[in-house]
């Protein structure tokens, strides 16, 4: 049993946990979203718009490094903005 069996919410935890734990010394958020970039696109994921909305997407990582949103706000962000298909 996996322990975050929804893709949006693997998706959420992984982009939040990246930006609120601080792995490297600079680029933290930025390493955030390269990554949540790269999940979506590894799970055959598509952003709606594509390519997703800047601000948006500035404003959302803004708001979790903050600690304004947590997961389950990131997680409904997401599916807005994320679709993903041919999923076996």
């Amino acid at each position: 049993m996996e322990f975050y069996p929804d893709i949006y919410d693997k998706a959420a935890v992984l982009v939040c946990r990246l930006t609120w734990n601080h792995p490297l010394p600079d680029g933290n958020k930025r390493a955030a979203w390269a990554t949540l970039a790269m999940f979506v696109d590894l799970n055959h994921g598509t952003w709606d718009p594509d390519p997703p909305n800047i601000d948006q997407a500035a404003e959302a990582m803004l708001a979790i490094a903050a600690g304004e949103v947590d997961e389950t706000w990131t997680a409904a962000w997401l599916k807005e903005r994320v679709r993903f298909i041919n999923r076996s």
